[in-house]
C-alpha cells in the first residue's frame, strides 16, 4: 500500500490540528481527512492519471479529491455544475483531462472506504484526450465563463493558492471565526481558497453541505427560506456571499425571518455591491465586509476587515499582494500567474485587472468599474454601468439589469423582473434607485424584457452574468429608441 504523499510545504502540512470538516451528517477530523486523501491518491496511482477533471457537489469528497491532487503534484480541473454541455466538453478537451470523476448515489459512512463511490464506469470515465503542454508548476486549471461564453482555463500554482489563504488567515487573526459554512460552489476559487483552505489553516469547523440542502440550486436559484433555515441549522461564524445572496440575507433580516446572531464575518465579493445594500445590511447588524479579487491572482486581492474597514472601499491589499495603479487601472505584480490555456503569449509578469481603481492615503481601494464598460453621457460625464446596475439590483423586484448610456442625456435600463413583480413594481424600483443616484447617472427610460429573451440572444453567461456587448446588439432597437429622443434642457 502506498504512503500518503504529504509535501513538506504542501496544504496538508499547513492544516491546523483542530480543523474539522462536515457535510452536516458525517464529520472528519484531520486524521480522517488525511485518510480520505490517501485513499484518493491510491486510486489516482492505480488509474495512472495526472490531469483530473471532476464535477462533484459540495461535500467531503470534493475537498478530499482536491487535496489529493494538490498534494500528489497532479493537476485539478474542477468543472462548474452550471456549465453547458458545450462548455463542459470544451474544458475537458482544452485541459487534456485524462479522467472525469462524477458523483454516484452510493452512500458511504467510513472515509477510508470512500473511493467505492467511484468504482463504477458510470462514476468515473477515462478520457482519450490529447496531451496538453501545461505551464510548469500548474496545480489547478480553473475555468471562467467570462463574457464570451467560451470557458477560459486559468493556470495557477498551488503555492499561489496557499499563499493567498495564509494572507486571509493573517488578515483575520483578530476575528474569532471557528465555524465556516460554504454557501458558494467549491468550484469557485473564492470559496475553495478563502472558505476551505484558509479555514483548514485556521483550525475551524468547516461545513460543506450539498448546496441544495440550504436552498441554493443552479447558478442563480435561491430559496431564501431554505437558505435562512440552513444558516440557522449550521450557525456559522463566517460565510462568503455574492451580492445576490447578501440581498436575500438582508431582506430576510428586515422581514424578521432570522437573527443571524452567530455571524461574525460576512465576506461579500464576486461582483459590484451597491453601497445602499451594504448600508441596509449594517442597519440590520450584519457584519458585512466587502473584498475584491481575480481568478488570475489566486482569488482575493483586497479585503475589508473588522480592524481595517472603510465604507465604499473593497479594503486594503492582502499582505502577500504587490500592486500599483497605472493610468487609473489596478496592476497586480503578485501572486504568480502561470497563463491561460491556448494563449500563445507568455505568462505576464504583471496582471492588468481592467478595473478602474482609486487608492486613498491609507491604502484602501475603491473600484469604480470595468474600464472597457465605462460610457460617456451627452454631458461628458463618465459613468460605470456596473455602479448603476448594482443599485438597480438592490431592489427586490429586479432580477437582472443591463444599463446603457453612451452619448445619451440619461441611461436606458433593460430589466428582468424577479418573480411576479409587475410593471408598477419595476417603476417604483427605478424611482427608488434614481433617488439614490446623482442626476447624471439616473435611468431615463427602462424596458421590461424576459430572461427567455436574454437567453435567446445569448445575453447571459452560464453562471448568470450579463454579456453587455451581446445584449447591446440584440436589443439595439430599444436602446437606440432612447438615445434618439434628443436632449431637452429644463429650467
Amino acid at each position: 500500500m502506498s504512503q500518503l504523499t504529504k509535501l513538506p510545504n504542501g496544504m496538508l502540512a499547513r492544516i491546523h490540528a483542530s480543523a474539522r470538516l462536515s457535510d452536516g451528517e458525517i464529520t472528519w477530523d484531520v486524521a480522517q481527512l488525511c485518510s480520505a486523501v490517501e485513499a484518493w491518491q491510491q486510486q489516482l496511482d492505480a488509474w495512472q492519471v495526472n490531469v483530473v477533471a471532476f464535477d462533484l457537489p459540495n461535500g467531503l469528497e470534493w475537498v478530499a479529491l482536491d487535496l489529493a491532487l494538490l498534494e500528489s503534484g497532479r493537476v485539478a480541473v474542477p468543472l462548474p455544475s452550471f456549465f453547458s454541455p458545450e462548455q463542459r466538453q470544451h474544458a475537458l478537451q482544452d485541459s487534456g483531462a485524462q479522467l472525469l470523476v462524477v458523483a454516484s448515489d452510493v452512500s458511504v459512512s467510513e472515509p477510508e472506504h470512500h473511493w467505492q463511490m467511484f468504482r463504477g464506469q458510470a462514476c468515473r470515465q477515462l478520457l482519450q484526450a490529447a496531451t496538453r503542454r501545461l505551464p510548469p508548476g500548474t496545480s489547478i486549471i480553473t475555468y471562467t465563463s467570462g463574457s464570451t461564453g467560451t470557458p477560459k482555463g486559468v493556470c495557477l500554482a498551488g503555492e499561489t493558492l496557499m499563499e493567498t489563504a495564509e494572507s486571509i488567515v493573517s488578515a483575520l487573526q483578530d476575528v474569532e471565526v471557528t465555524r465556516h459554512l460554504s454557501v458558494l460552489p467549491l468550484t469557485l476559487l473564492l470559496e475553495n481558497v478563502a472558505g476551505i483552505f484558509a479555514n483548514l489553516m485556521n483550525g475551524s469547523d468547516i461545513y460543506v453541505p450539498d448546496l441544495g440542502e440550504i436552498g441554493i440550486r443552479g447558478s442563480s436559484d435561491v430559496d431564501i427560506m431554505e437558505f435562512v433555515a440552513g444558516l440557522d441549522r449550521f450557525s456559522p461564524h463566517s460565510v462568503i456571499l455574492v451580492p445576490a445572496l447578501l440581498l436575500g440575507l438582508t431582506a430576510a433580516s428586515e422581514f424578521g425571518l432570522g437573527q443571524f446572531a452567530g455571524l461574525k464575518f460576512i465576506a461579500v465579493g464576486g461582483g459590484r455591491v451597491a453601497q445602499t445594500l451594504l448600508a441596509r445590511a449594517e442597519a440590520q447588524g450584519l457584519p458585512v465586509f466587502e473584498g475584491y479579487g481575480l481568478t488570475e491572482c489566486g482569488s482575493v486581492v483586497a479585503l475589508n476587515t473588522p480592524g481595517a474597514s472603510r465604507q465604499g472601499s473593497v479594503g486594503r491589499l492582502l499582505p502577500h499582494v504587490v500592486a500599483s495603479l497605472e493610468d487609473g487601472e489596478l496592476i497586480v505584480t503578485h501572486p504568480k500567474f502561470l497563463g491561460v490555456l491556448g494563449s500563445q503569449d507568455a505568462a505576464p509578469a504583471k496582471v492588468a485587472t481592467g478595473d478602474a481603481v482609486a487608492m486613498d492615503e491609507a491604502g484602501f481601494l475603491t473600484v469604480h468599474g470595468r474600464l472597457k464598460d465605462t460610457y460617456i453621457t451627452a454631458f461628458g460625464r463618465n459613468v460605470s454601468p456596473e455602479w448603476v446596475e448594482s443599485e438597480l439590483l438592490n431592489e427586490l423586484s429586479i432580477g437582472y439589469a443591463a444599463v446603457f448610456g453612451e452619448a445619451s442625456e440619461s441611461a436606458t435600463a433593460l430589466l428582468v423582473a424577479r418573480g411576479e413583480a409587475s410593471d408598477e413594481d419595476l417603476e417604483k424600483a427605478v424611482a427608488a434607485c434614481n433617488a439614490r443616484l446623482p442626476d447624471y447617472a439616473r435611468i431615463g427610460r427602462w424596458h421590461r424584457i424576459t430572461r427567455e429573451q436574454l437567453q435567446a440572444v445569448d445575453g447571459l453567461t452560464a453562471n448568470g452574468r450579463i454579456r453587455r456587448a451581446v445584449i447591446a446588439e440584440g436589443f439595439a432597437h430599444l436602446i437606440e429608441e432612447t438615445n434618439n429622443i434628443g436632449i431637452s434642457l429644463h429650467a
